[in-house]
């Protein structure tokens, strides 16, 4: 079978690979059969700093890899002319980047390629973004036989569907990261938080939630829902959800619903607040969250950041200490006594933080603070 023809075997490696599988293992030993390619890569390099990495490769050593990026990307002579990696999917030949004589006397051969045995090169433009370049290679020994042209034509044939794949790969990270970035912030939040599926199933729970429904005095998973204790405050949970994924599918308008969950051990309830989340349609088989769930513990105690109090507020080591005690519900005796002050200095303190934060009152004081940014972690 002509070798146009069989590189149509690597295309479902290419796009199990674009999904972050282990794929890229099996396509570098398939390019390596078909194309007799003893290694190949996919890597990134920018023109301007002269830098260069790989995001996959096959048949090139760790230490080779690492050397590479640290040292000979700068060096790389089948990289000097930047106006030949302009156009995606161009495919070159590396004698027609540059002769053979220039890269036999060239450092980089003489210290990166052949230690490794490499010489022939046939690459093609995958994504070029400005100074950035995204490109495939493969390389051969010196022994064998140069690129002809069929595989040229072959690697013409195999290469926008390399570049689909590295722009697939590249959303996906991206979206990745962003996901990441909005779990971070969730964590920061003094509640517990809970986005579900319609049914309650969890799919993002941020770290206070997780040890809430640890705990399971109030709220937990059962059955791979989110419960209460009871089976009145369960029933009552999932109609707030339901509700709210009827306005997530757009069927109801539905604005949310608040909920007291009771406890055993006799604490306070926790409170929850159920909210629609308004997201593009799911994937048919994946989950779509439907509600966001919030759970406030009214018996947990929020730690303040002091040097956040003094800076925004302007006071010092002392007020700020005691502002942290207010804001936890804390009496100015209770306070005046954790922090082992005298409940004179206490009110002398308490006069000087109404006044620097322009509160009129102890209740004014507490909201202004619960509502400022000295209480994301």
């Amino acid at each position: 079978m002509p070798l146009e023809d069989s590189v149509w075997e690597l295309t479902p490696l290419i796009y199990d690979s674009a999904t972050g599988s282990n794929a890229w293992t099996d396509f570098g030993a398939a390019v390596g059969r078909l194309f007799g390619a003893s290694a190949c890569s996919v890597a990134g390099y920018n023109f301007r700093s002269r830098e260069g990495f790989f995001h996959f490769s096959s048949g090139v050593r760790a230490e080779f890899r690492a050397s590479y990026e640290a040292r000979y990307s700068q060096l790389d002579v089948w990289l000097r002319r930047e106006s030949a990696h302009r156009i995606p999917c161009t495919v070159h030949v590396g004698q027609h980047l540059i002769s053979d004589a220039e890269l036999l006397s060239s450092e980089f051969y003489q210290e990166w390629l052949r230690p490794q045995n490499l010489f022939h090169r046939l690459s093609t433009v995958l994504v070029r973004e400005e100074a950035n370049l995204c490109y495939f290679a493969m390389l051969r020994p010196p022994d064998d036989k140069p690129f002809g042209p069929e595989e040229v034509r072959a690697l013409r044939r195999l290469a926008p569907h390399l570049r689909r794949a590295v722009q697939l790969r590249g959303r996906l990270a991206m979206l990745e990261g962003e996901r990441e970035a909005a779990l971070e912030v969730l964590n920061r939040l003094p509640n517990g938080v809970v986005l579900c599926e319609e049914d309650g199933t969890p799919v993002i729970v941020n770290e206070l939630g997780k040890h809430l429904l640890s705990e399971g005095e109030a709220l937990t998973v059962r059955g791979g829902r989110l419960s209460a204790h009871s089976q009145a405050d369960t029933e009552q949970l999932q109609r707030l959800i339901s509700a709210a994924a009827s306005t997530t599918r757009g069927d109801a308008a539905d604005t949310g619903g608040t909920l007291s969950i009771r406890r055993p051990s006799g604490l306070r309830p926790m409170s929850v607040l159920v909210l629609p989340v308004h997201v593009p349609p799911g994937v048919p088989g994946h989950s779509r969250i439907a509600a966001a769930v919030f759970i406030s513990d009214p018996e947990s105690m929020i730690d303040s950041n002091e040097a956040r109090l003094s800076h925004l507020y302007g006071l010092t080591q002392a007020e700020s200490r005691l502002a942290g005690k207010l804001a936890q519900g804390r009496s100015l005796e209770e306070a005046a006594g954790m922090l082992n002050i005298t409940i004179e200095t206490a009110r002398s303190y308490s006069k000087r933080i109404l006044s620097k934060t322009g509160a009129k009152r102890q209740s004014e004081l507490v909201r202004l603070l619960l509502l400022g940014p000295a209480y994301v972690s």
